[in-house]
């Protein structure tokens, strides 16, 4: 059902171009894709994520007090999707909508507490030189969310880790606008070297 809602909406839109006869504007081709990136992570009518469904699979191995997990979105919505989901598992949410004090208290309950926990982080919350080096475990749920090199997560200067081992996944469905946007950022030079597993096809 997630993959039909993604398809309805692709094959609606490009009718509802064709039926008009104008060109396609910038503004309505970026709002195009960041929806069809949306439904990539989950569907809101009826509720499925193949993402979710390879995330959940992964909390469930994970049971030791050092395994600490950060989730990262540029979308609250999915973040907040994503909650409501692991409702089983302990975790914070960190996004703008919160205070700044509700910010601290979230970055101390992961720093400070055993695991397993997670923290659930929107991009556009980040704070400059935020530094969080206690996961061991960095999901990027979204197509274009990557880690930078040693030690940060955002071009911003985000600390997030030291530790080694450390496992960074990265969630793009395959057959899906991820998958070509990953293409046009690998050939213009980014990360060339991660491997890709299907979700769906």
């Amino acid at each position: 059902m997630q993959q039909e809602a993604y398809i309805d909406l692709w094959v609606t839109r490009k009718e509802k171009s064709r039926e008009k006869g104008l060109p396609v504007s910038a503004v309505t081709m970026f709002a195009l894709i960041t929806k069809l990136k949306q439904l990539c992570n989950y569907d809101p009518t009826s509720g499925e994520s193949i993402k979710w469904d390879a995330f959940s699979v992964m909390l469930e191995d994970l049971s030791h007090p050092e395994d600490k997990i950060i989730v990262f979105s540029q979308y609250v919505e999915t973040l907040e999707f994503i909650s409501r989901r692991m409702a089983f598992f302990p975790h914070s949410l960190y996004s703008g909508e919160l205070s700044q004090e509700e910010k601290d208290n979230a970055l101390a309950i992961f720093k400070e507490k055993d695991g397993p926990r997670a923290l659930l982080i929107s991009l556009r919350a980040v704070d400059v030189g935020l530094n969080i080096q206690e996961a061991s475990t960095i999901i990027l749920f979204d197509s274009l969310v990557e880690p930078c090199h040693e030690g940060t997560t955002h071009p911003s200067g985000t600390q997030v880790w030291e530790r080694t081992p450390l496992l960074v996944v990265q969630f793009i469905n395959i057959d899906a606008i991820e998958k070509r946007i990953y293409t046009i950022y690998a050939k213009a030079g980014g990360n060339r070297n991660q491997e890709i597993t299907t979700c769906w096809r």
